[in-house]
């Protein structure tokens, strides 16, 4: 039997995520692009071309009847973010693209949808809101390519570590942190392995990365690509696998005085769903973190309402 995976935007990042998708083997796919401008049909050609060479996926384009009936959907519309500026700057436009896609649409199935545009916690909580999906069927990428680029510059600069586990959450962006009580190098408490200081430095590094990437290519590519693959390999893992992304907080959280907004967490997911792991209880400081986030992302999404 074939999952049926839709592609919302077939951009930069929808191309790439094809792309890698077309050499899964694990499953054997049909492949649904969906996008209006009929200017990428070129690049679908080009895909559908190499699609021959692994006989297992199937490819179409702009199906409706195979959306409504995805198991699988990767969400990569929205608002391109310019050099310098806030992902939180695109937040009208990226949400009207998200309003156009799901409103009014009954899907046949209660899919996954993973999150790649940005801003990615906000559009989360969006698309949730529109879809009326199970909170647990809705997720982002969030600060799993946080916790990626973190990794990256800790191993850089440190090659005598062994296993480095940097797990950066908050939100994909200025309110995003180093989770003390997750983080660990070795198997030892990350901040028994990096001064403070220094840990302040590498995160601010990870905050402007995004720029970093922009002085010689348009956009973020590789790094949100092959975490979007992870994300969907997880998902039909045959274990739970834990990483941080955008996903609703639990009720027990009594902390939080925001109830229906997705936060980049750290999370069980499973083909039972995006729940935030139980063995993650944030401490005083962790929580005064998240509240940060919550408070920032809350705002924007005032600023939406009365736009």
């Amino acid at each position: 039997m074939k999952l049926k995976v839709s592609i919302v935007g077939f951009g930069y990042t929808g191309k790439q995520i094809c792309s890698l998708l077309l050499q899964h083997t694990r499953h054997s796919l049909e492949i649904n692009i969906l996008d209006p401008d009929l200017q990428v049909k070129g690049a679908f050609n080009d895909l559908e071309h190499a699609a021959e060479l692994n006989n297992l996926h199937q490819l179409t384009f702009n199906q409706k009847e195979d959306f409504y009936e995805a198991d699988f959907i990767f969400h990569c519309a929205g608002g391109r973010v310019p050099k310098g500026a806030s992902r939180l700057e695109i937040c009208a436009e990226s949400a009207k693209i998200t309003k156009d896609i799901f409103e009014g649409i009954n899907f046949k199935k209660e899919p996954f949808i993973l999150i790649v545009a940005n801003p990615v916690e906000l559009i989360t909580s969006l698309t949730q809101s529109i879809t009326r999906l199970p909170k647990n069927k809705v997720f982002g990428t969030g600060t799993m390519l946080d916790s990626v680029r973190m990794n990256h510059l800790i191993n850089k600069e440190n090659s005598s570590f062994g296993k480095v586990n940097a797990i950066l959450l908050g939100e994909h962006g200025s309110t995003s942190f180093v989770s003390r009580q997750l983080s660990s190098i070795d198997n030892q408490p990350l901040v028994e392995k990096i001064q403070e200081n220094r840990l302040i430095e590498l995160l601010e590094k990870v905050k402007k990365a995004a720029d970093e990437i922009k002085q010689t290519q348009d956009a973020t590519l590789y790094g949100v690509s092959f975490c979007a693959i992870k994300l969907f390999e997880a998902v039909y893992s045959e274990e739970v696998v834990q990483l941080a992304v955008s996903t609703f907080t639990p009720p027990i959280w009594s902390f939080l005085n925001k109830k229906n907004l997705a936060l980049s967490l750290y999370a069980d997911i499973s083909l039972n769903g995006v729940f935030v792991s139980e063995n993650y209880e944030p401490n005083k400081a962790e929580r005064r973190l998240i509240q940060k986030s919550a408070d920032q992302l809350s705002s924007c999404l005032k600023a939406l309402d009365h736009h």
